[in-house]
Protein backbone atom coordinates (compact mmCIF):
# COMPACT_ATOMS: atom_id res chain seq x y z
CA UNK A 1 0.00 0.00 0.00
CA UNK A 2 2.52 2.10 0.85
CA UNK A 3 4.69 1.92 -2.50
CA UNK A 4 1.37 2.26 -4.36
CA UNK A 5 0.80 5.67 -2.42
CA UNK A 6 4.73 6.68 -3.08
CA UNK A 7 4.56 6.11 -6.94
CA UNK A 8 0.96 7.86 -6.93
CA UNK A 9 2.27 10.83 -5.33
CA UNK A 10 5.50 10.88 -7.65
CA UNK A 11 3.36 10.55 -10.68
CA UNK A 12 1.70 13.82 -9.64
CA UNK A 13 4.90 15.51 -8.64
CA UNK A 14 5.96 14.37 -12.24
CA UNK A 15 3.24 15.45 -14.08
CA UNK A 16 2.83 18.99 -12.64
CA UNK A 17 7.07 19.84 -12.84
CA UNK A 18 8.26 18.18 -15.86
CA UNK A 19 8.23 21.22 -18.07
CA UNK A 20 9.28 23.49 -15.06
CA UNK A 21 12.68 21.11 -14.61
CA UNK A 22 12.80 20.66 -18.34
CA UNK A 23 12.62 24.32 -19.15
CA UNK A 24 15.37 24.91 -16.84
CA UNK A 25 17.77 22.12 -18.14
CA UNK A 26 17.15 23.36 -21.54
CA UNK A 27 18.52 26.89 -20.33
CA UNK A 28 21.10 25.02 -18.69
CA UNK A 29 22.27 23.34 -21.33
CA UNK A 30 22.22 25.74 -23.67
CA UNK A 31 19.20 24.35 -25.61
CA UNK A 32 20.23 21.06 -25.98
CA UNK A 33 17.25 19.03 -25.91
CA UNK A 34 18.31 15.41 -25.88
CA UNK A 35 20.95 16.94 -23.07
CA UNK A 36 17.76 18.36 -20.99
CA UNK A 37 15.83 15.69 -21.43
CA UNK A 38 18.56 13.18 -20.00
CA UNK A 39 19.51 15.93 -17.42
CA UNK A 40 15.38 15.64 -16.43
CA UNK A 41 14.98 12.12 -16.26
CA UNK A 42 17.96 12.09 -13.80
CA UNK A 43 16.77 14.86 -11.76
CA UNK A 44 13.63 12.93 -11.27
CA UNK A 45 15.18 10.09 -10.17
CA UNK A 46 17.43 11.55 -7.85
CA UNK A 47 14.54 13.06 -6.01
CA UNK A 48 12.70 9.82 -5.97
CA UNK A 49 16.10 8.52 -4.23
CA UNK A 50 16.52 11.23 -1.98
CA UNK A 51 12.51 11.81 -1.29
CA UNK A 52 13.70 11.45 2.50
CA UNK A 53 15.52 14.43 2.37
CA UNK A 54 13.20 17.17 1.19
CA UNK A 55 12.63 19.12 4.39
CA UNK A 56 9.56 21.25 2.65
CA UNK A 57 11.53 24.23 3.70
CA UNK A 58 11.44 25.35 0.48
CA UNK A 59 8.95 24.71 -2.79
CA UNK A 60 9.34 21.62 -4.97
CA UNK A 61 10.32 23.11 -7.89
CA UNK A 62 13.22 24.80 -6.28
CA UNK A 63 14.55 21.53 -5.22
CA UNK A 64 14.08 19.80 -8.40
CA UNK A 65 15.76 22.49 -9.98
CA UNK A 66 18.55 22.34 -7.55
CA UNK A 67 18.97 18.55 -7.59
CA UNK A 68 19.20 19.17 -11.78
CA UNK A 69 21.70 22.29 -11.09
CA UNK A 70 24.11 19.75 -9.24
CA UNK A 71 23.71 16.77 -11.60
CA UNK A 72 24.44 19.38 -14.68
CA UNK A 73 27.55 20.54 -12.83
CA UNK A 74 27.99 17.18 -12.25
CA UNK A 75 27.87 16.45 -15.58
CA UNK A 76 30.10 19.38 -16.94
CA UNK A 77 32.95 18.04 -14.87
CA UNK A 78 32.96 13.94 -16.06
CA UNK A 79 32.51 15.75 -19.68
CA UNK A 80 36.04 17.53 -20.28
CA UNK A 81 35.85 17.25 -23.69
CA UNK A 82 32.53 19.15 -24.25
CA UNK A 83 34.34 22.18 -21.50
CA UNK A 84 36.64 22.94 -24.08
CA UNK A 85 34.09 24.39 -26.92
CA UNK A 86 31.96 26.37 -23.89
CA UNK A 87 33.10 29.33 -21.84
CA UNK A 88 32.67 26.28 -18.56
CA UNK A 89 34.12 28.65 -15.65
CA UNK A 90 31.40 31.12 -16.51
CA UNK A 91 28.82 28.16 -16.68
CA UNK A 92 29.85 26.87 -13.87
CA UNK A 93 29.76 30.80 -11.58
CA UNK A 94 26.63 31.20 -12.90
CA UNK A 95 24.94 28.36 -12.00
CA UNK A 96 27.01 28.20 -8.38
CA UNK A 97 25.06 31.49 -8.07
CA UNK A 98 23.63 30.71 -4.48
CA UNK A 99 21.69 34.41 -4.27
CA UNK A 100 18.76 33.57 -5.15
CA UNK A 101 17.07 30.40 -5.78
CA UNK A 102 17.38 29.24 -9.45
CA UNK A 103 13.77 29.24 -10.29
CA UNK A 104 13.69 32.85 -9.82
CA UNK A 105 16.44 33.84 -11.91
CA UNK A 106 15.04 32.07 -14.73
CA UNK A 107 11.76 33.05 -14.73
Amino acid sequence: MLVDSLKTEMGIIYSRYYKDVYYFCLHLCEQNPDLAEELTQNTFFKAIQSAGRFRGDCEMKTWLCQIAKHHYISYLRKEKHLMKNTNAKQILENIADGQEPVHTRLE
